[in-house]
């Protein structure tokens, strides 16, 4: 699709800077399209940046998502330039395996934190025969895209490359998308101890867009992560009628007292923002 090149700068915070030049993509109006699918219970965000970069933030839990991209992306269009793993657990990882055997992928995050499971071990040999440049969220880094457009990887703290584990939600990645004056905050599955150690360690995580950690499991969301947060609106990506009970009656209540509006995809299917960096609206 294009030439990419990053480079790597010395600083407090790392700054990952990729530079993409692209050649007869299609329009690209000055907005930044973020859509979170309707995929079920699991989570698959796909944004489209003002200059034409495309980034899948989870996979959800099957090959559906590969329908979503196809409703995004132009018919002749069959590479990504990022996908980023949360974690891996089925419901974020499965479709993704289905993504990087149909498309071409130039860059995936992740914080190469394993799980004793088979779908584990195949997301493992897709990565690998990708071939993808892969970058690890092990420590806090900045992905610089394009002008005003970049991405923090917030959390975790630490490297967990090789590592197993029987529960990966509090090592999963945490990552806020800016674009101008605007930004989105996808929490994966954090649960609240992931969330007070953030807190505890003075992470910006003030941020206009919440992905509501764990799918609106009790679990999560706490007043204390969501005031800090102090987001516009929350969206909930969930399954209909759940076996988990997501979300929990008691997080629905609590963005209700605390004013959050939330847009659900059991609700009202895909939900699709769009930002010029100074506003956020539904297009």
């Amino acid at each position: 699709m294009a030439d990419k090149k990053i480079k790597f700068s010395a600083v407090a915070l790392s700054v990952i800077f990729v530079i993409l030049v692209y050649a007869l993509l299609g329009k690209h109006d000055g907005y930044l399209r973020v859509n979170f699918f309707d995929i079920g219970q699991g989570d698959a965000a796909f944004i489209t940046t003002p200059q034409g970069w495309q980034i899948l933030i989870d996979g959800g839990p099957d090959a559906s998502v590969l329908a979503k991209l196809g409703e995004e992306m132009q018919p002749w269009d069959r590479s990504i330039d990022m996908v980023i793993a949360t974690h891996p657990e089925a419901d974020h990882i499965a479709g993704l395996i289905d993504v990087l055997k149909n498309y071409e992928v130039s860059y995936i995050v992740e914080s190469g934190l394993r799980k004793e499971t088979s779908l584990s071990n195949i997301w493992r040999e897709a990565v690998e025969t990708e071939g993808a440049e892969v970058i690890l969220a092990d420590s806090p880094k900045r992905i610089v895209l394009e002008d005003k457009t970049y991405i923090d990887l917030l959390w975790p703290l630490e490297g967990h490359d090789g590592e197993v584990s029987a529960n990966p939600n509090n090592s999963a990645i945490v990552a806020k998308l800016y674009y101008g004056d605007r930004s989105f905050l996808f929490t994966a599955d954090i649960e609240r101890w992931a969330e007070q150690n953030i807190l505890a360690n003075n992470i910006n995580i003030d941020a206009d867009i919440l992905k509501t950690p764990h799918h609106g499991s009790k679990t999560s969301s706490s007043e204390l992560f969501l005031r800090a947060v102090s987001p516009e609106a929350a969206i909930i990506s969930v399954g209909r009628k759940n076996k988990y009970g997501h979300p929990h009656e008691a997080i629905v209540e609590r963005f209700n007292k605390m004013k959050i509006p939330v847009l659900r995809t059991d609700k009202g299917g895909d939900v699709i923002l769009e930002s010029d960096g100074k506003n956020i609206f539904v297009p």
